[in-house]
């Protein structure tokens, strides 16, 4: 995702130079996480003890014992209330990218997808446990100053856990036939969905018939292509939106429609709100 895009916008870098960082939520607190921000890493984080709230990408969520969140590098972050315990695991792109290496099945997929809107899970309680215990043996490892790929290997086993005990919840799954299409498609929408809104756009781009295309989509998913498309513009309005002063006028351009009305009629059709009645919400 392209950093320029949230202009107004504060953005976090990780703690120190290191590739990962484990965190101890107990007595933990950062300013700057109070405030809407970007990250440029990617988080993995669980309560252990109390409750908290955050907010991703301005929808806020509870923070409990053993849920879990995913979040991507860029995606905006705001931490409300830091529960009594729990942990966060800071990583960057690298680290992200050799598991998806290793894994590439995980990429877009379930609790790792960018265009998730739900991007929590509850573990179960045996789940929960072997989180706490993984997290205790990579504290002493970094502590060792361990190699990275003892490090990666436990990085690893948590983001496997999380994911599958994502997919356990979930009515859809990708088939591994299909997985590469979808990561393909997930992609191309990432790079264009500012210009390009029709689905052919996609099926040329991909070489799959329309038909097929959101078939395949929706077996997936439970969308069409025009579902995660909208999804992305969503995401990306709500956050010029809440995050920047740009002018309505101009984030309407900024993100391809015609005209202010335009992008209002749209917002509210998928909200239930004004672009301006959510702008005033954050800006108070």
């Amino acid at each position: 995702m392209p950093k320029e895009a949230f202009t107004d916008l504060p953005f976090q870098p990780m703690l120190d130079s290191s590739p990962i960082q484990l965190i101890r939520m107990n007595g933990f607190h950062d300013d700057s996480s109070a405030t809407p921000h970007r990250h440029d890493f990617y988080m993995l984080c669980w309560t252990t003890q109390g409750s908290g709230r955050h907010a991703i990408n301005f929808k806020e969520y509870d923070m409990q014992v053993g849920r879990a969140f995913f979040l991507h590098e860029n995606q905006v972050h705001q931490v409300v209330e830091y529960p009594a315990d729990g942990w966060l695991i800071l990583f960057d792109d690298m680290l992200f990218q050799r598991f998806l290496n290793v894994h590439p099945q995980q990429e877009q997929s379930g609790i790792l997808d960018y265009f998730n809107r739900s991007p929590w899970v509850d573990l179960a309680h045996s789940t929960l446990q072997k989180f706490n215990q993984v997290a205790e043996l990579l504290a002493g490892e970094l502590k060792q100053k361990a190699d990275l790929e003892i490090i990666l290997h436990y990085l690893s086993l948590l983001l496997l856990y999380t994911a599958q005990q994502y997919q356990q919840t979930e009515r859809f799954s990708v088939r591994s036939a299909d997985a590469e299409l979808i990561r393909k498609l997930k992609t191309l929408i990432g790079r264009h969905y500012k210009t390009e809104w029709e689905t052919s756009f996609y099926s040329k781009a991909l070489g799959v018939p329309a038909r097929k295309l959101n078939d395949t989509v929706k077996t997936a998913t439970g969308k069409i292509v025009p579902d995660l498309i909208t999804e992305r513009l969503l995401s990306e309005t709500e956050a010029l939106l809440a995050a920047s002063s740009m002018p309505m006028k101009e984030i309407a351009y900024e993100l391809g429609f015609n005209n202010q009305s335009h992008l209002a009629v749209f917002f509210k059709k998928h909200t239930g709100h004004t672009p301006s009645a959510f702008r005033n919400q954050f800006h108070k």
